[in-house]
């Protein structure tokens, strides 16, 4: 529940209702973007637990508090929400926005794709990713898509089941060996490129750790025998990649990051923020990873190119290579803050309250 005691510096500023769940509760982390939201906007939380068996008794204290309290919009951080928020658009008449990231868009329930459907009759839809921006507009096209900037936020203590998971994974390696740990990519396909372009390269220059596998016969199948890479089955989430940050001295992106919906831009800057150096293997545009900024970006296919960038790097002593992660931690920090992510929300919510801003710059020409 988001402490109200903290009031928006603007007493026009609209008032906002945030439908939540446990699982978005997790996604947001240290809840950094709730707070610096609600010194732009007036905010009430309503948590559900479980979406679906809540979902009426979701949808009656949110219309109540419209109802008494008069909040002009609506905002839904987990798109199990959406039935739930359409039909308060619908009966209501309040606009209604939703947050909607990569694991929003793996539907395998029905009240999954109930919900898939429901996100093409609301206003807005947030979104950080190209790619799962560009999927929503396929899959609910009635929507408007917002790209908003994502969070960057800095690493917590991870589970100690997940420690224990890679700590096994890794049981057999030399100490003095070099660990790359490499997140499984959206395309399975471009870890088999990364295997005959990277890693028969590398020879016995460092060992792999692969994040987030299905499954260890299908890892085995695209990297070829089993001594040529250790593998972490499990979810691909934050606390997975803070657990192999404490083993790992480099992260590989393999395949365009600007493609990626598994790795998408809240978990690419998680990489970034645990002070570990990222190398990736991307497109032409990233929005996130930008080269000798905060990451070492190769182009798209330049295996020889990553090789040599990961030669250099382990060619260095441990406490640069530490040093190198550290600032490019910082950098993304400041770059990828909370404020400004929530500034871009208030202006969107403002917007659909009929309050639209005017620009700071306007403000001062006049």
């Amino acid at each position: 529940m988001i402490d109200l005691s903290r009031h928006a510096r603007d007493e026009r500023a609209p008032r906002v209702l945030l439908l939540d769940t446990s699982r978005s509760v997790v996604d947001a982390g240290d809840g950094r973007l709730l707070e610096a939201l609600s010194c732009e906007v007036f905010v009430r939380d309503v948590m559900a637990r479980r979406p679906f068996l809540e979902a009426l008794a979701v949808y009656r204290r949110a219309a109540r508090l419209i109802a008494c309290q008069a909040f002009e919009c609506v905002h839904i951080h987990d798109a199990r929400l959406a039935p739930v928020a359409a039909r308060l658009r619908a009966r209501l008449g309040v606009p209604v926005t939703a947050s909607v990231g990569p694991r929003d868009l793996a539907a395998g329930t029905p009240w999954a794709r109930l919900s898939m459907r429901a996100l093409g009759r609301l206003d807005e839809a947030f979104v950080e990713d190209e790619s799962v921006a560009a999927a929503l507009r396929r899959r609910a096209p009635g929507v408007a898509v917002v790209r908003t900037p994502p969070v960057a936020q800095a690493p917590g203590l991870p589970r100690p089941q997940t420690m224990r998971a890679i700590a096994r994974a890794l049981e057999y390696v030399q100490p003095a060996m070099p660990v790359v740990a490499v997140p499984w990519p959206a395309d399975p396909e471009d870890l088999r490129w990364l295997r005959d372009a990277v890693v028969h390269r590398t020879g016995r220059l460092c060992c792999w750790l692969v994040l987030g596998a299905p499954g260890r016969r299908q890892a085995w199948r695209l990297l070829g025998r089993r001594g040529a890479a250790r593998i972490h089955c499990g979810p691909l989430d934050g606390d997975a990649i803070t657990a192999a940050a404490a083993f790992a001295d480099a992260f590989v992106l393999a395949g365009r990051a600007s493609a990626e919906v598994a790795v998408g831009a809240a978990l690419r800057l998680s990489l970034v923020a645990t002070g570990v150096p990222v190398l990736a293997v991307c497109g032409p545009i990233d929005d996130v990873l930008q080269h000798e900024v905060n990451a070492f970006v190769s182009p798209s296919g330049d295996g020889p190119a990553l090789v040599g960038t990961l030669e250099r790097l382990f060619a260095l002593p441990k406490a640069q290579r530490r040093a190198i992660g550290h600032d490019f931690a910082s950098y993304t920090l400041r770059r990828w803050s909370a404020e400004a992510a929530a500034a871009a929300w208030a202006e969107r919510f403002a917007a659909l309250a009929g309050r639209p801003r005017i620009p700071a710059e306007l403000l001062l020409a006049a």
